[in-house]
């Protein structure tokens, strides 16, 4: 009876040691830190809870964890509150988590990392605006970090395009254009820049005159088109707008401008006159000539003085042309080469093509 009490006791006190030592076994055990992954975002853009950055290893589904967030390795008061990611400049921001269960359990040595990274990406582009419309544009910063970019995207102001990096355009009109310049990158961040663009143009010269003035007389040409604050010289010495050159020889003269803008800028426009032998037509009063004259060129018969209607008959005595003196000079294109009767009133004259 005595051995029987004896061993009952002894059986109990194993039983108690083992369930104590499993006591203290459970005591010790370690949460596991929780998985983690790191991140980025484009500047500016909208960020993830980082709660979902870290997925809670549950020891036992049964029991409740949570998440404690730190801003060290070690040490510090924790939250279980997640912070609050700003993605308004570029970089990378460390936080701190381990997981706590319901008896407080916690161990400062598993406390993962959470690396979050808002990648550089910024732009800036320069431009240089030339003669005649010509722009050159230059990407003159790509800056990125964790990131690169895959894509360019330029929109000029005038309904044009470009994806080249460093693209030129030559624009139609002169003024201020409103351009901007997009990137992409390869992880999906999107930049954009505008910037106000002056573009200079110089609208067409041409120079107004006669083509052809008969030999003695002054041919009066304009130059049209100069713009304001600009110099104009033209190949005849003169330094304005207008000038009236005698013409002395019977053959083709070239006369010549050249223009200056106040970015340095040059154009020319030219006009070639034909001197022409005219032939007077008509009676002289008192010295006046109250006639007209009549010259050519090429297929063109020039009558200037005229009174009343110009006829113009070929050598056959069929009607070419007829015009009303409106004008101070007359112009008749012919079809073809040959010769012609230009009739004025009472006066006639033969001319040669």
């Amino acid at each position: 009876m005595e051995r029987k009490i004896y061993s009952l006791f002894f059986m109990v006190g194993v039983l108690l040691g083992i369930g104590n030592a499993f006591a203290g076994e459970q005591a010790s055990i370690k949460l596991p830190i929780p998985f983690v992954r790191d991140t980025g975002y484009c500047l500016d853009g909208i960020p993830a809870d980082l709660t979902e950055l870290a997925m809670i290893n549950l020891v036992d589904p049964n029991k409740t964890y949570e998440l404690v967030w730190y801003d060290a390795q070690t040490g510090g008061l924790g939250s279980t509150t997640p912070p609050t990611v700003s993605t308004a400049t570029a970089g990378v921001t460390t936080y701190y988590v381990s997981q706590r269960d319901v008896a407080d359990i916690e161990s400062e040595s598993d406390r993962a990392r959470i690396n979050v990274e808002v990648y550089d990406f910024s732009l800036d582009f320069d431009y240089e605006s030339k003669c005649g419309g010509f722009v050159q544009f230059t990407n003159i910063r790509t800056q990125t970090s964790g990131d690169e970019v895959i894509a360019y995207s330029w929109d000029f102001g005038n309904g044009k395009t470009s994806n080249m990096m460093d693209p030129s355009m030559v624009y139609a009109q002169p003024g201020e254009y409103q351009v901007v310049l997009t990137a992409i990158s390869a992880k999906g961040c999107e930049v954009r820049l505008s910037k106000v663009v002056e573009v200079r143009y110089f609208p067409p010269l041409r120079i107004v005159g006669p083509d052809s003035v008969c030999v003695g007389d002054t041919a009066h040409l304009e130059l049209i088109g100069a713009p304001e604050n600009c110099s104009i010289v033209w190949d005849r010495g003169d330094r304005t707008p207008v000038i009236n050159v005698r013409i002395f020889y019977e053959e083709s003269m070239n006369f010549q401008a050249t223009v200056t803008d106040e970015y340095g800028c040059s154009y020319v426009a030219s006009i070639t006159v034909v001197g022409v032998n005219c032939e007077n037509v008509g009676t002289k009063n008192n010295g006046a000539d109250e006639g007209c004259r009549v010259w050519t060129s090429a297929l063109t018969i020039y009558v200037q003085g005229a009174k009343d209607v110009v006829d113009v008959y070929d050598f056959g005595g069929r009607l070419v042309e007829r015009k009303r003196a409106d004008d101070d000079t007359l112009i008749f294109n012919m079809p073809q080469k040959g010769a012609y009767v230009v009739k004025m009133g009472e006066y006639s004259v033969k001319v040669d093509l």
